[in-house]
């Protein structure tokens, strides 16, 4: 839902909001596991999750002229990305 909205060409609060609830199931999953093995597919899986979950929050965020926030949202794409 979150990325859908995310392709609103106008700020949502909407879409704010489920890229939000997506971002904290993602901690609360990712703090559940125990260190992910780079060498297993379901590793790769969630960083790609984690990625596209913040470079569409930064989307949403630069919409809404937040752009500290938004930098900050970037930052983690490609702080995982490398």
């Amino acid at each position: 839902k979150a990325k859908a909205l995310d392709q609103l060409t106008e700020y949502s609060k909407e879409a704010e909001d489920a890229v939000i609830r997506t971002v904290n199931l993602y901690i609360i999953f990712d703090n559940s596991q125990a260190k992910l093995d780079p060498s297993e597919a379901e590793a790769w899986i969630i960083l790609g999750i984690f990625v596209s979950i913040s470079y569409n929050l930064g989307n949403i965020l630069w919409k809404k002229r937040d752009y500290k926030g938004a930098k900050k949202a970037f930052e983690m794409c490609i702080e995982n990305v490398i």
